[in-house]
């Protein structure tokens, strides 16, 4: 992940070439997450990138919690308690087992 010195690099660079004004954003991810977490905005869209064996797992698994819960507000409650029930020792060790290199 790039650092602001990076993309202060990158930004002059941009004006070196006359770019200067062009539209940009600068995102920090740290303060995006914050965002996301207060919601201020009342979205409702979650995405995320992932391999196609990953976002097939993931659907495969939501819909049979969907299904069995009978209906995707329900089941998206138990998602999300259940990922807070997660805790930091167990996520490590569950990371340290996947880890895919």
């Amino acid at each position: 992940m790039e650092t602001v010195q990076d993309v202060l690099k990158q930004a002059q660079w941009l004006i070196s070439k006359g770019r200067a004004n062009e539209q940009a954003k600068l995102l920090l991810p740290r303060i995006a997450a914050k965002r996301r977490v207060a919601n201020k905005e009342k979205r409702t869209r979650v995405q995320f990138e992932c391999t196609p064996e990953q976002y097939s797992a993931f659907h495969g698994e939501l819909k049979r919690i969907r299904e069995t819960a009978g209906n995707i507000t329900v089941a998206m409650d138990i998602v999300n308690d259940w990922l807070g029930k997660l805790k930091e020792e167990t996520i490590r060790a569950l990371a340290e087992e996947t880890k895919p290199w």
